[in-house]
């Protein structure tokens, strides 16, 4: 008769543990600057100075990280560093932008003391003026009209009254009409300030324009006035 031998069935050995990788002497020099680690990044510039000029994630550098962040002290430093203020993303934001978007005025008024371009604007064309009525900053966008900024500023046809209007931010919008703001300038599809004020509903803004001799029979680019607008949204 036939002999068969039983296979044994033996379990495969437990794999060795997996070891975290060790993070890079630049990846570790981004994370002390986006966490604000003053101590860490000096620490690491001791044994590579070089790591200074490093980029990390989206071409951000130290001093991008530290106004993105609101780290006073590590800006201060990566100027000192000489690092280039007018620096850009890969998405062409600058570190005064970073500073006027998230509102920080001690950071703007440290940026634009060592230079920074408060009329820069990178490739998506959203200056820091735009950045700061956008997000509703008050203070920062009186304070780059006063170091000279175009009150009728662009960004793809749309100015920062546009903006205001748009936003439903009426004390900004007060204050650019104050500066002398154009109320009839138009975006490419035509629209001025009363329009985009009328399309999102902020009857404040309105009246506020109208009281200020905006021209309310404008016509966009169908040939809608603003009059037309508030009839098509109700």
């Amino acid at each position: 008769c036939e002999h068969f031998q039983e296979a044994i069935r033996v379990d495969p050995p437990e794999p060795p543990p997996v070891r975290p990788r060790e993070p890079s002497a630049e990846e570790k020099f981004h994370a002390a600057a986006k966490a604000g680690d003053i101590a860490a990044i000096k620490s690491l510039l001791i044994a590579d100075p070089e790591l200074v000029y490093s980029k990390g994630e989206h071409d951000r550098t130290l001093l991008h990280h530290a106004a993105r962040h609101g780290h006073k002290d590590i800006a201060e430093l990566a100027l000192d560093k000489e690092l280039k203020i007018n620096a850009e993303t890969d998405l062409g934001w600058t570190p005064l932008r970073f500073a006027a978007w998230h509102g920080d005025k001690d950071m703007v008024e440290l940026l634009l003391a060592r230079g920074a371009g408060a009329k820069s604007k990178g490739m998506m064309s959203l200056s820091p003026l735009h950045a700061a009525v956008r997000e509703g900053h008050k203070d920062i966008v009186e304070l780059l009209l006063s170091r000279g900024v175009d009150v009728n500023e662009p960004q793809f046809g749309w100015t920062p009254l546009h903006k205001a209007a748009y936003g439903g931010r009426r004390e900004i919008a007060i204050m650019l009409l104050e500066k002398g703001a154009d109320m009839n300038l138009r975006t490419s599809p035509g629209w001025t300030p009363l329009h985009a004020a009328v399309r999102e509903g902020h009857k404040d803004i309105v009246k506020l324009l109208l009281a200020k001799g905006a021209e309310v029979n404008a016509r966009d680019s169908k040939g809608c006035t603003a009059l037309y607008i508030a009839y098509d949204k109700s």
